[in-house]
């Protein structure tokens, strides 16, 4: 019997805030939303790949396929923002956000589509 494909991936965020202009960065493992961020109206978003999978067990190079990239509104109401069929892509830019609050993740999923929970949630506030 195959186990199910659970893994745990990190978003990372960096973005130049607004207030003083440096570069912040989050590495946060928990599910739970960071506290939120202000920034411009670029977002840009990297992961670490994961190796293995939420059971402890090796995930080997040939059965990560890809990540999914959600955003929202809310942490409880994002929809996928892009699906980077590529397991060797580990970052993402968002360009051209209106001013607001989103909210983001990234999933990995295998060759097989089984696909992971979401990373820990990033809030990011626009100004």
């Amino acid at each position: 019997m195959r186990r199910s494909f659970h893994i745990i991936a990190v978003l990372i965020f960096t973005s130049v805030l607004t207030a003083c202009g440096n570069n912040s960065s989050t590495t946060s493992q928990n599910s739970e939303a960071s506290p939120p961020v202000n920034a411009k109206d670029t977002v840009n978003l990297s992961w670490i790949a994961p190796s293995t999978r939420a059971d402890g067990t090796y995930i080997s190079p040939n059965e990560l396929a890809g990540y999914k990239v959600y955003m929202g509104s809310s942490a409880s109401n994002m929809e996928p923002l892009v699906d980077l069929n590529d397991d060797t892509i580990t970052q993402y830019t968002v360009n051209d956000l209106p001013a607001g609050s989103y909210y983001f993740a990234v999933s990995a999923y295998d060759a097989d589509g089984l696909e992971s929970g979401y990373s820990q949630v990033i809030q990011v506030n626009l100004s």
